[in-house]
Parts: structure tokens; C-alpha cells; sequence
């Protein structure tokens, strides 16, 4: 797989994972003894960021090239696609990153337009936040995005070195992390999972390790 970008857990424990150059989606089984591909006939443009969405079951991708998102069933036929390239509400500038909240709203980093842009379960745009900028609560390089049990929700930027939260609205609330090799430091973070705990997973990626947090111990 010459470039593996995302994952995402499926109810019967299998897994999905996109590769950006093979623009495919492929699955792996709960016992990983099997490899297949998503549904072999479906057109996808570098698809990067995916997500399962256990409100509706199903499946959203980013198509990082296409500018756009597709949203599959189960078994990878497309059922709706929205987005072209531009700075409006519903369009997109490289998007990349998703994540799906316990309300079931759709978070996605639209990178180069700095922000995240937010939408309902059947893709109607509800809000954005995030501009491009050198201070707390903007945005320089915007990657992985999660959100924890409170529906807060993390972005993590590679230039800044740091993790910062917003609550459901968009609204910032504080960040951690700084730039270096220590404990609590990261060096062009990249991607950020958060489980059912409140456990914190970050992709140092330049520091080539992967650093866990405790939400109730941040500080």
C-alpha cells in the first residue's frame, strides 16, 4: 500500500483504511485473516479521511482531490457526494481529516481553507469555525480531528506543534502540547483518535511515536 491515510471501525469489528494513491478503500476482517476491496467499481479521487457514522451506518469518505465527500452504505455503493473546490459554505479546499461526533454531527478539516466546516448526518451544512492565523483558536496547518464524550472537539495542528479544543460550537476552549521531543511534546503532529474513555491518541509524527493522554489529567 504505497499510501495509507485513514481507518475506521465497523460494527462487526472489521476495518476500513484508504489509500490516497491507489484511490481505494480497502477492508479488513475482526480476525484479520481477510483483505478485500470496498466495492471494486467505485470512482474515488485520493481519497484520505473516512468515518463510520453509527446514527445512519454509513460510510463518509474525504476525496482530498475531488474537493468533495462521498457518502457510502455499508457495503461501499454511493449514496450522495457534495463539495467542489472553493471558500463557501459546503465547498472545500483540500479537505483531508473526519470525524463523526455521538450527536452524529460530521466534522471535516477543510485544510487550506484553515477551518473545519460541520454538517448533519445527511450532509446539509450546519456551521464552521477556523480561520488562518498565528494565535490560539487559529489555524495554520490543520490535520487530525476527533471529538471526545463531551462533544468537544480536538484539531491537531502540525505547525503549531499543539492539540487545540473547541467546544460543539466552534468555540475555542484551550490547547496542549508544544514543540519538542519530550513527554507533552510533539514535532509536526498529524493524526489524533479518541476512545469510548477519554483516552487520547496522537500521531507525533515527526517524533515517530505515539503519545496517550488521560482527559481528566491534561493540563
Amino acid at each position: 500500500f504505497p499510501s495509507l491515510v485513514d481507518a475506521c471501525l465497523l460494527p462487526d469489528n472489521s476495518i476500513l483504511f484508504t489509500d490516497s494513491k491507489l484511490n481505494k478503500i480497502f477492508k479488513i476482517s475482526a480476525d484479520f485473516k481477510q483483505l478485500t476491496e470496498l466495492n471494486k467499481s467505485l470512482n474515488l479521487t485520493q481519497p484520505t479521511g473516512i468515518a463510520f457514522s453509527e446514527k445512519t451506518n454509513h460510510i463518509w469518505v474525504v476525496e482530498t482531490g475531488a474537493h468533495s465527500i462521498s457518502i457510502l452504505d455499508i457495503t461501499g455503493q454511493q449514496i450522495k457526494t457534495f463539495g467542489q473546490r472553493g471558500s463557501g459554505q459546503g465547498e472545500f479546499n483540500y479537505p483531508t481529516s473526519i470525524c463523526i461526533g455521538s450527536n452524529g454531527n460530521v466534522y471535516i478539516v477543510d485544510a487550506l481553507n484553515y477551518r473545519v466546516q460541520v454538517f448533519d448526518t445527511n450532509g446539509n451544512f450546519l456551521s464552521m469555525f477556523g480561520e488562518n492565523g498565528n494565535g490560539t483558536g487559529f489555524f495554520a496547518s490543520p490535520k487530525g480531528i476527533a471529538t471526545d464524550s463531551f462533544d468537544n472537539i480536538y484539531v491537531v495542528d502540525a505547525l503549531f506543534h499543539t492539540v487545540q479544543i473547541f467546544d460543539s460550537r466552534g468555540n475555542y476552549l484551550y490547547n496542549f502540547g508544544a514543540q519538542g521531543r519530550d513527554i507533552n511534546q510533539f514535532w509536526m503532529p498529524s493524526g489524533i483518535f479518541i476512545d469510548k474513555n477519554n483516552h487520547i491518541y496522537i500521531a507525533d509524527s515527526y517524533n515517530s511515536r505515539i503519545q496517550i493522554f488521560d482527559l481528566n489529567y491534561i493540563e
